[in-house]
Protein backbone atom coordinates (compact mmCIF):
# COMPACT_ATOMS: atom_id res chain seq x y z
CA UNK A 1 0.00 0.00 0.00
CA UNK A 2 1.73 2.70 -1.47
CA UNK A 3 2.22 6.57 0.59
CA UNK A 4 -1.19 9.11 -0.63
CA UNK A 5 0.22 11.92 -2.50
CA UNK A 6 -1.39 15.06 -0.82
CA UNK A 7 -2.38 17.59 -3.01
CA UNK A 8 -2.30 21.42 -1.70
CA UNK A 9 -4.47 23.94 -1.89
CA UNK A 10 -1.64 26.31 -3.35
CA UNK A 11 1.66 24.00 -3.83
CA UNK A 12 3.39 26.79 -5.80
CA UNK A 13 3.51 29.38 -2.19
CA UNK A 14 4.22 26.66 0.00
CA UNK A 15 7.46 25.60 -1.89
CA UNK A 16 8.54 29.59 -2.75
CA UNK A 17 7.67 30.13 1.26
CA UNK A 18 10.06 27.07 2.16
CA UNK A 19 12.78 27.96 0.12
CA UNK A 20 12.82 31.69 1.23
CA UNK A 21 12.47 30.66 5.06
CA UNK A 22 14.56 27.77 4.37
CA UNK A 23 16.94 28.65 1.65
CA UNK A 24 19.70 25.77 2.71
CA UNK A 25 17.35 22.86 2.45
CA UNK A 26 16.12 23.88 -0.70
CA UNK A 27 19.41 24.36 -2.41
CA UNK A 28 20.23 21.04 -1.19
CA UNK A 29 17.43 19.68 -2.60
CA UNK A 30 18.11 20.77 -5.93
CA UNK A 31 21.50 19.75 -5.31
CA UNK A 32 21.21 16.43 -4.57
CA UNK A 33 18.90 15.92 -7.34
CA UNK A 34 21.50 16.12 -9.86
CA UNK A 35 25.03 15.25 -7.59
CA UNK A 36 25.48 12.05 -5.85
CA UNK A 37 27.81 14.23 -3.57
CA UNK A 38 25.13 15.61 -2.04
CA UNK A 39 22.43 12.59 -1.59
CA UNK A 40 22.26 12.70 2.03
CA UNK A 41 22.30 16.32 2.15
CA UNK A 42 18.81 16.43 0.01
CA UNK A 43 17.48 13.22 2.18
CA UNK A 44 18.11 15.24 5.32
CA UNK A 45 16.68 18.86 3.11
CA UNK A 46 13.44 16.54 2.10
CA UNK A 47 12.23 15.62 5.36
CA UNK A 48 12.62 19.11 6.44
CA UNK A 49 10.48 19.86 3.32
CA UNK A 50 8.21 16.75 4.17
CA UNK A 51 7.88 18.31 7.75
CA UNK A 52 7.34 22.00 6.30
CA UNK A 53 4.36 20.42 3.80
CA UNK A 54 2.81 18.42 6.98
CA UNK A 55 2.81 21.86 8.90
CA UNK A 56 1.61 23.52 5.94
CA UNK A 57 -1.24 21.39 5.31
CA UNK A 58 -2.40 21.81 8.86
CA UNK A 59 -2.26 25.04 9.01
CA UNK A 60 -4.89 25.25 5.41
CA UNK A 61 -6.73 23.05 7.50
CA UNK A 62 -7.25 24.73 10.24
CA UNK A 63 -7.56 27.83 8.33
CA UNK A 64 -10.36 26.25 6.61
CA UNK A 65 -12.06 25.28 10.01
CA UNK A 66 -11.81 28.46 11.39
CA UNK A 67 -13.68 30.53 7.96
CA UNK A 68 -16.25 27.95 8.74
CA UNK A 69 -17.37 28.76 11.88
CA UNK A 70 -17.13 32.47 11.27
CA UNK A 71 -19.50 31.55 8.98
CA UNK A 72 -21.20 29.87 11.11
CA UNK A 73 -21.16 32.41 14.28
CA UNK A 74 -22.66 34.98 11.10
CA UNK A 75 -26.06 32.73 10.40
CA UNK A 76 -26.41 31.98 13.82
CA UNK A 77 -27.11 35.84 14.17
CA UNK A 78 -28.58 36.95 11.71
CA UNK A 79 -30.56 33.85 10.92
CA UNK A 80 -31.64 32.92 14.21
CA UNK A 81 -31.37 35.76 17.59
CA UNK A 82 -31.80 38.77 14.49
CA UNK A 83 -34.91 37.34 13.14
CA UNK A 84 -37.10 39.35 13.78
CA UNK A 85 -41.24 38.71 13.69
CA UNK A 86 -44.17 41.04 13.60
CA UNK A 87 -47.26 40.70 16.32
CA UNK A 88 -50.91 41.41 14.60
CA UNK A 89 -50.85 44.76 16.46
CA UNK A 90 -47.32 45.76 14.29
CA UNK A 91 -45.26 45.24 17.38
CA UNK A 92 -41.74 43.79 16.53
CA UNK A 93 -40.50 40.75 18.33
CA UNK A 94 -37.39 38.79 18.53
CA UNK A 95 -38.89 35.14 18.88
CA UNK A 96 -35.11 33.16 19.25
CA UNK A 97 -33.25 34.50 22.03
CA UNK A 98 -30.66 33.10 24.71
CA UNK A 99 -31.12 34.30 28.57
CA UNK A 100 -29.74 33.54 31.63
CA UNK A 101 -31.60 33.78 35.07
CA UNK A 102 -28.15 34.66 36.59
CA UNK A 103 -27.68 38.22 36.54
CA UNK A 104 -24.30 38.60 36.22
CA UNK A 105 -24.08 35.46 33.78
CA UNK A 106 -26.72 37.43 31.30
CA UNK A 107 -24.31 40.42 31.74
CA UNK A 108 -21.32 38.61 30.84
CA UNK A 109 -23.33 36.57 28.08
CA UNK A 110 -24.44 39.95 26.68
CA UNK A 111 -20.75 40.91 26.27
CA UNK A 112 -19.50 37.82 24.96
CA UNK A 113 -22.42 37.28 22.23
CA UNK A 114 -21.85 41.18 21.06
CA UNK A 115 -17.40 40.34 20.26
CA UNK A 116 -19.05 37.27 18.85
CA UNK A 117 -21.30 39.23 16.41
CA UNK A 118 -18.60 41.79 15.62
CA UNK A 119 -16.08 39.00 15.14
CA UNK A 120 -18.14 37.56 12.41
CA UNK A 121 -18.63 40.59 10.85
CA UNK A 122 -14.58 41.26 10.00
Amino acid sequence: MGKEKIVYKNNELMRKNFAEWFPKLDVDIHLGENNPDYKLDSITARHGLNKFEAGWQACEDHNEKLLRLKELVKIFFYDYLDYVEETDNGVEFHPIQISSCRVLKSMELRELLKDMKELSND
